[in-house]
């Protein structure tokens, strides 16, 4: 076996390869072993700005910087991170958040003391979130589609964290037995609220409407809220329709929606004079509490409770509902006002007094009466109303008197006729104890009566007979005669 020899050159060439092999090998641990000694699989390093689309939240004019704050002691806490900024600088506008550095995108104020925050430029609040980190974000854009983030505001902290704590607030909670009647019912309610925010009749009414999704209650009591509000709030219609887009497309709400092109502020019913005059019309009763009865179902011959009751009343309801909202009705009763003088609602002591003449407006119509009877009628009674202060005070039981009367004569003209010359008396009745500067107690102290008696006279719901009347007048020094009834002048 022949045996070869390498050359010299060859071996010193093994040898070297052979030693960068060795020292490549140890680089190469080294560097796996300072890897693990100072690696972090926790973090992570940013190079670039994570949010490319933003803008500085200080800007200048003519010079002069503008800042979202008010007040002298705020400082800037971190600024903005800029590029080309000083090393320094840049390290003081690091932001340091789960783990991961990346420069900060906006400017950090901060104060000792509350300090208040303004809004860079006009805009729309788009958004209010609760953040785990940041506390409560206000997110405002304005028109140029610029949109500026708020953290961390103390005032909007306190009133979320109100809000937050209404679930826990305990609401009490009391049982009425099924045997009570509505009339108890009624007197509960009434007690109980007068311990807080006083609710009416009205306002019982209205609850009880509300929650009747069988018999349309719902839709009654959107049709009254809307007309009222639109009537007062115009503005408020494209609202209303582009809010409760199922409402809008329904009947009911096509015959109010006329309202909103009304520029007329001489009759702005409430829901409460909207139930007053539906309801008194309708049912030929005065007291509001009857409402509630009806809407309950109460036969008040028998004191029994009726479902077909309940479904009579709400559709009677809804039907005077209809005729109050109706754009021909209310057009021709505001014009039958001015036409008697009324043209400004200072002129009325008591929006009663509209009230009740857009009852009896809407009874003679009923009646099939003339147009030009009723605009005498009505306007007859309005104006006597207004000088005898006929429904200022005790308007529940003036309103449930006429009605009932209105309704029980069949020459409704002439009934009004002679109720006319009842109101001008009550009106030389009231003049007199004025001249003689009396009030309705020191009248009644006088005459030796009830304060109660001089009221309801004045009220119109007592007609005196002759024998009161000497009563009364005569202490005061006067008596009755007979004079021939002027030619009318209303």
């Amino acid at each position: 076996m022949k045996r070869y020899k390498l050359k010299s050159s060859v071996v010193v060439c093994i040898y070297l390869l052979s030693v960068g092999a060795i020292i490549s090998s140890l680089y190469l641990t080294a560097k796996v072993l300072k890897a693990s000694v100072y690696s972090n699989d926790n973090l992570s390093y940013v190079y670039r700005n994570l949010i490319d689309d933003t803008v500085p939240v200080v800007s200048t004019d003519d010079g002069k910087v503008i800042k979202p704050f008010g007040g002298e002691e705020v400082s800037v806490v971190k600024g903005f991170y800029e590029k080309d900024a000083e090393s320094k600088a840049q390290e003081q506008s690091i932001i340091y958040y789960q783990n991961t550095y990346m420069p900060n995108t906006g400017v950090l104020y901060g104060a000792k003391e509350e300090f208040e925050v303004l809004v860079v430029a006009d805009g729309t609040v788009e958004d209010v979130v609760a953040d785990e980190v940041l506390g409560n974000v206000v997110t405002i854009k304005h028109t140029n589609n610029l949109i500026t983030r708020y953290e961390s505001l103390n005032e909007v902290n306190k009133r979320i964290n109100k809000l937050l704590a209404v679930k826990n607030v305990t609401i009490g909670r009391i049982e009425l037995g099924s045997s009570l009647d509505i009339d108890t019912v009624t007197e509960i309610f009434v007690r109980i609220n007068s311990e807080g925010v006083v609710l009416s009749q009205a306002d019982f009414a209205m609850s009880k409407i509300s929650v009747n999704e069988q018999y349309e209650g719902n839709d009654i009591r959107k049709a009254i809220d809307y007309f009222c509000h639109v009537a007062k709030t115009p503005v408020d219609y494209d609202n209303i329709k582009n809010n409760d887009i199922e409402f809008s497309k329904k009947d009911i709400f096509r015959q109010i929606e006329w309202i909103k092109d009304k520029n007329e502020d001489l009759y702005l019913p409430s829901y409460t004079d909207v139930l007053r005059v539906a309801f008194t019309y309708k049912f030929k009763r005065g007291k509001l509490a009857d409402l509630v009865s009806l809407l309950s179902g109460r036969d008040f011959e028998t004191r029994e409770y009726r479902e077909d009751i309940v479904e009579e009343s709400f559709k009677t309801l809804y039907d005077g509902v209809k005729q109050f909202v109706n754009q021909s009705n209310f057009e021709r009763y505001i014009m039958i006002l001015k036409s008697a003088g009324i043209i400004d609602d200072s002129l009325v002591r008591s929006q009663n007094v509209l009230n009740f003449g857009y009852i009896l407006y809407l009874v003679l119509r009923e009646k099939n009466i003339e147009a030009s009877k009723i605009q005498t009628l009505v306007r007859r009674w309005v104006v006597m109303s207004i000088l005898t202060q006929r429904y200022t005070s005790s308007p529940e039981s003036a309103f449930d008197y006429d009605i009932r009367r209105l309704n029980d004569n069949q020459d409704i003209e002439k009934y009004i006729n002679e109720e006319r010359l009842n109101q001008e008396f009550i009106f030389e009745f009231i003049k007199l104890r004025h001249e003689l500067g009396l009030t309705q107690v020191e009248m009644a102290k006088k005459a030796n009566v009830l304060r109660d008696k001089i009221a309801k006279i004045e009220a119109g719901i007592y007609p005196p007979n002759i024998k009161s009347l000497f009563k009364i007048l005569g202490p005061l020094g006067y008596t009755i005669k007979i004079e021939k009834i002027k030619e009318d002048t209303y």
